[in-house]
């Protein structure tokens, strides 16, 4: 996860989001790599496909909190990006 925190922090959004989705082949069941996947587009300023992707974790487990509270975009708004990791 170091590696994708550096590729996001550093603007490599695009790299991070192909990381994550190779994270996800190997564990398609993971939330928090769901989770993390919809961030990524959020940090890429793709807020529908980042919406889409945090509803998929969030259909998953509904009580996983951290998609449910994701930092990133909420369905019912899309907010402008803020620079959190910049």
């Amino acid at each position: 996860m170091a590696m994708l925190t550096f590729l996001i922090s550093s603007g490599r959004t695009e790299a991070a989001i192909a990381e994550i989705k190779k994270a996800e082949e190997i564990d398609p069941l993971s939330l928090i790599f769901q989770t993390d996947h919809g961030e990524f587009y959020y940090f890429a300023r793709r807020p529908d496909e980042a919406i889409a992707q945090l509803k998929k974790a969030i259909d998953m487990d509904p009580s996983f909190v951290r998609a449910a509270f994701s930092d990133g975009p909420r369905a019912d708004s899309k907010r402008p990006v803020r620079r959190r990791y910049r």
